[in-house]
């Protein structure tokens, strides 16, 4: 009788270690949810203070503006006045040395926290991303850039980017809507693609898609966001 209970034990013990050692083994199996998004952005809000609902897509009748009338075709040099905020940042107009090339620029200022540009570009069969992060706050100065980093995408990459900006109908949203508070967050995005220049400027919560699409550009960078996203 004592035979057979301490077998019964010996193999529920056995057993017990078998499952625990399988445990381990899927815990550290790459699973396809490990794997980087290539879908669509999220679907739930991810902005601090933003809800679903806060996302416009108002049409204007042609904003889309040639490279020829760079810079003035530029917000960032012209009516936003941001000309220096972006020479701080080592950029230039967007259409500059634009031929052959298809480019999206995000500039991302919130009031009190670090400003972020993101730069994707797309050359002769090449695919780039360009993220830089300054010290300075969105709202006041742009400070000294402190990460910079220049990384090789996918061509698939850049065609989910170029992608979820045509289903968002980018190159035809109008480029300003009424702004409802003084402080929170600029999402401005620009593009040139076969020598037309747009831009849309939105702010905090806005336009959600669009952050969605800029969050999705600051990933694909791997610089490292401080602060909360709004």
């Amino acid at each position: 009788m004592r035979h057979r209970l301490a077998a019964r034990i010996a193999l529920l013990a056995a057993l017990a270690v078998s499952l625990a050692g399988a445990a381990w083994l899927a815990s550290r199996a790459y699973r396809p949810a490990d794997l980087p998004s290539v879908g669509p952005p999220p679907t739930k809000p991810e902005f601090d203070g933003c809800k679903e609902t806060q996302s416009d897509a108002p049409l204007a009748t042609s904003p889309v503006r040639s490279c020829a009338s760079e810079p003035e075709a530029s917000p960032l040099f012209g009516a936003l006045g941001l000309g220096p905020w972006i020479t701080q940042f080592g950029e230039g107009p967007l259409c500059e040395n634009a031929a052959g090339a298809e480019r999206y620029r995000l500039v991302w200022l919130r009031s009190f926290h670090e400003p972020v540009i993101v730069t994707f570009e797309s050359r002769g069969g090449e695919y780039t991303a360009v993220g830089k992060v300054a010290n300075g706050k969105g709202g006041y100065e742009p400070g000294i850039v402190y990460q910079r980093r220049h990384v090789s995408l996918t061509r698939e990459q850049f065609e989910e980017v170029r992608g979820w900006l045509s289903q968002v109908h980018f190159w035809s949203r109008a480029p300003e809507v009424p702004r409802t508070i003084m402080d929170g967050a600029s999402w401005i995005m620009e593009g040139v693609k076969d020598g037309r220049y747009h831009w849309i400027d939105r702010q905090s919560c806005g336009d959600v898609e669009l952050q969605r699409i800029a969050m999705l550009m600051i990933k694909a960078t791997g610089i490292t966001i401080k602060g909360p996203i709004y």
